[in-house]
């Protein structure tokens, strides 16, 4: 029986949402999504090792406090508040215990494994990348919390500015910004330093054909015969990039007072890829994905690039196209793997599910031109409709899964 989670895109991707540094509260590739997949990516080795299943545990708590942080920084933004920077300073200590816990369990699960089928590949190497993990989670707390703590004294300045002497707000903010930039450039190093380790340590284990032998047999064992695990795997797996996909579709801006400008924290463009992974996981071509990938990189490119201007218009409107056609194609797609499969007929959830998009589209079109704040109010309620829809149809899909799953 193949396992397709631990040997397929999920921890690879997972770990590539881990990588960047969260410098000044801004997080572009938010950890909590690659937590989730990683922990999606463990959930059938973790049967095989009991510390495997501990890692996939881990890791669906550092989704929570990821959320809980990501949610906090949407504040400081718009708040000085000590208590609100000093709250997600611990998150992000927090964060950092619950990563270095995942990579103990996590490489001591695959060291147990690796002894198990005598694999010399998976030992010679893993004590190496464990170490450089846990110095990447270090040198990335301290980047996350260092520049949320220093702007606690620029609260007290200006609370007290008598008691600081020849120290004033503008000549800590450049310290500030001095110690961010060396920060960021130290923690993106060692992310990028880390994420080659870990994934070429990933290939090579996908790549040691002996290790993948035994840990499938003692899977299949464990499993037994059920001819259609497979599908119901990538089902599974589609219709939770699905879920991702939804969540970037809102393409949400804040504002940032210090740099006088919106920042796209959720861009559509991701969501457009991610409805290219959900398609192809339902088994389209791969020539399809090209659909996918050009209309993300034409809302990447009127997000970044083009972003004034009578081309900022047309950019806008094209970029909701854009949601609009993946969005379509894709629920298409699950709508006759979920029949073809499952015999679910998801005909009526995916009209409701269309409309609903449409909806939200059409809204988010016709604030480019004229925004009023009765429009926004219904565009935010049809984009909870269309994910309220969505989670009904995701619910039903497991329903009639998880009863023919004897694992």
């Amino acid at each position: 029986m193949k396992l397709r989670r631990f040997y397929g895109a999920y921890l690879a991707a997972g770990f590539v949402f881990l990588f960047n540094p969260i410098v000044s509260l801004f997080d572009i590739l938010p950890d909590f999504i690659g937590c989730l997949l990683i922990a999606h990516g463990l959930k059938e080795i973790g049967v095989l090792e009991y510390r495997l299943e501990s890692a996939g545990r881990i890791m669906y708590y550092g989704a929570g406090v990821s959320l809980a942080r990501t949610v906090l920084m949407l504040f400081v933004f718009d708040m000085d508040s000590g208590w609100v920077l000093s709250t997600v300073s611990l998150l992000g200590v927090a964060q950092g215990i619950v990563y270095i816990s995942f990579f103990v369990s996590f490489f001591g699960g695959l060291i147990y494994l690796a002894q198990r089928s005598d694999s010399e590949n998976v030992l010679s190497v893993v004590d190496g990348v464990k170490l450089i993990s846990i110095v990447f989670v270090l040198v990335n707390v301290l980047a996350a919390i260092l520049p949320q703590l220093a702007a606690l004294p620029e609260l007290a300045i200006d609370y007290d500015p008598d008691s600081y002497g020849g120290l004033t707000p503008g000549k800590l903010t450049r310290y500030k910004n001095y110690a961010t930039v060396l920060l960021l450039t130290v923690s993106t190093a060692a992310g990028v330093w880390w994420l080659r380790s870990i994934l070429s340590f990933m290939k090579g284990v996908r790549a040691d054909t002996a290790f993948k032998a035994s840990l499938e047999k003692r899977y299949g064992d464990y499993v037994g015969d059920t001819p259609m695990e497979e599908t119901y795997i990538r089902l599974l797996g589609a219709t939770l990039f699905y879920l991702f996909a939804l969540v970037f579709c809102t393409n949400l801006r804040i504002y940032d007072e210090v740099g006088k400008d919106y920042i796209t924290v959720l861009p559509a463009a991701v969501g457009s890829l991610l409805f290219g992974v959900a398609h192809f996981r339902l088994g389209c071509k791969k020539s399809f994905l090209a659909l996918y990938g050009a209309v993300a990189a034409a809302q990447a490119l009127f997000i970044w690039v083009l972003d004034g201007g009578v081309l900022a218009t047309v950019g806008s409107v094209a970029l909701w196209a854009g949601v609009a056609l993946c969005s379509f194609t894709a629920s298409g797609a699950l709508r006759d793997s979920l029949q073809s499969a499952l015999g679910l007929k998801a005909e009526g959830k995916v009209f409701a599910l269309r409309l609903a998009m449409g909806v939200y589209v059409a809204l988010s079109v016709l604030l480019v031109f004229w925004y009023h704040s009765a429009v926004h109010s219904i565009r935010v309620l049809a984009f909870a409709a269309w994910a309220v829809l969505y989670l009904r149809l995701y619910s039903a899909a497991r329903d009639e899964i998880r009863p023919r799953r004897k694992f």
